[in-house]
């Protein structure tokens, strides 16, 4: 920063006037259909295969665009919505390459390379950009930033693949089924506490730990002390004969 922060020198590298390319991999359905156009006129050999790896690249704002090819044609009923294009190419290693290649993967149409978006450009207010995870780090904030406290309020479990919030951000969602899987709300202690107690009211302490599988002082503890004094196997196991 040099003392000016809101002035970030972009220019020492010349790297920086290339296009900004993300590579990802071809491992859902989702992302390989953007190459079905592609794939459609070439052969097998030169195709976009499951798994391999492609670009994706950001496009500049159209300004100079008339307002009838900024806006994509609406569904019926639905108002229109900003046209966004969203460019890939098949990888290459050679990014100035790939841009040449680059197309956008909802009309087919081919984009220049000068419609991309440089990694200058895309950096260019990067640093302005609040950080959520402290207090004092909004984009006008100034000294030092503090941690901020979170209190969990509820546990959702989700599938491993929900951590890509890159993709989803510069690729977008196309209702990616596959983005983002939601296995349901935890059982909460003081829910499995009440399920617990009502069982052991309902049948006795001794019937109880025989249906969920436990040992009578373990279902002691997790009366006198909560579930979560129990291990984490025995709270898995109580859960699972709970869901049944």
């Amino acid at each position: 920063m040099d003392g000016h922060p809101d002035q970030v020198d972009l220019s020492y590298h010349e790297g920086l006037n290339r296009p900004g390319a993300s590579r990802y991999g071809a491992t859902t359905p989702t992302l390989l259909k953007w190459f079905g156009s592609h794939n459609s006129a070439h052969e097998y050999a030169n195709q976009v295969k499951p798994f391999n790896f492609l670009n994706s690249f950001q496009a500049r704002p159209q300004f100079e665009l008339s307002d009838a090819n900024q806006f994509a044609i609406p569904k019926r009923g639905r108002p229109r919505k900003q046209l966004v294009v969203r460019p890939v190419a098949p990888f290459e290693k050679d990014m100035r390459k790939a841009a040449q290649l680059a197309f956008d993967r909802e009309t087919g149409n081919p984009i220049a390379a000068q419609q991309l978006m440089s990694y200058r450009e895309a950096l260019a207010q990067y640093h302005l950009r609040p950080e959520s995870k402290f207090l004092n780090g909004d984009y006008v904030d100034r000294g030092r930033t503090e941690r901020r406290h979170v209190v969990a309020t509820q546990i959702v479990h989700i599938g491993k693949e929900s951590n890509r919030w890159e993709q989803r951000y510069f690729v977008g969602d196309d209702d990616d089924e596959d983005a983002e899987i939601e296995y349901g709300i935890d059982e909460g202690a003081s829910a499995l506490d009440a399920a617990v107690r009502g069982l052991c009211e309902k049948i006795g302490q001794r019937a109880a730990a025989k249906q969920l599988g436990v040992s009578r002082t373990a279902l002691r503890r997790a009366l006198n002390s909560g579930a979560d004094a129990m291990s984490r196997s025995t709270r898995a196991r109580v859960i699972r004969e709970f869901g049944k």
